[in-house]
C-alpha cells in the first residue's frame, strides 16, 4: 500500500480491450481528502472497476512485474547510455519507460519515431524532440537486446 502521502492513479493504466477501470488506490487519509462526487468520474466507486484494478495490482504485485521492470529498466538505460550519439542530448526515465531527449538537429521526435517504427520498434514522441519508450513491465534483457540495434541505428540516422 503507498503510504499517506502517495497514491495509486489506476486511471487507464489497466485499461485493456476497451474497459478502462478509473480508481485510486491509497490509503485512508489520502482517499478521505475528497467527498464521492467531487472528481466527476464515470468510473468512480464502480465496484467491477474497482474489482478489475485489485486484480491488475494483484497481478504486477505476484508476478514481480515491478521488480522485473526495475532490472530491465537499469539494464535497458546502461545499455543506451553506453551509445554514443552525437543527436542524443538526455535519457531519462524509470525502469523501462525511457525518454530519449534529442538535440535540436536531430530533426525532431516524430521523425525518429516513425523511423523506429519501419525498424518495428514502437516508442512515443511525448515533445518536439524527445522519443518514449514504454515497454510493457514483462519485457526481458533478450527483448531489450534484440531491439537496440534497431534503437542506436535510427539515433545515429538523424
Amino acid at each position: 500500500m503507498p503510504s499517506a502521502a502517495e497514491s495509486i492513479d489506476c486511471e487507464r493504466r489497466f485499461g485493456a480491450h476497451g474497459f478502462e477501470p478509473l480508481d485510486v488506490v491509497s490509503d485512508p487519509e489520502v482517499l478521505g481528502l475528497h467527498e464521492s462526487g467531487e472528481r466527476g468520474s464515470t468510473f468512480g466507486r464502480n465496484p467491477l472497476a474497482a474489482a478489475v484494478t485489485r486484480e491488475a495490482l494483484r497481478t504486477i504485485v505476484e508476478g514481480g512485474l515491478t521488480g522485473n521492470a526495475a532490472r530491465v529498466g537499469r539494464h535497458f538505460q546502461e545499455q543506451m547510455a553506453d551509445f554514443p550519439s552525437r543527436h542524443a542530448a538526455d535519457l531519462r526515465g524509470p525502469g523501462p519507460l525511457i525518454g530519449v531527449e534529442l538535440r535540436p538537429e536531430a530533426g525532431g521526435a516524430r521523425r525518429s519515431c516513425e523511423q523506429k517504427c519501419r525498424e518495428g520498434i514502437l516508442c512515443k514522441e511525448t515533445r518536439a524532440n524527445v522519443s518514449r519508450f514504454a515497454p510493457p513491465l514483462t519485457i526481458d534483457r533478450e527483448t531489450i537486446a534484440g531491439a537496440l540495434p534497431s534503437i542506436r541505428s535510427v539515433i545515429q540516422m538523424h
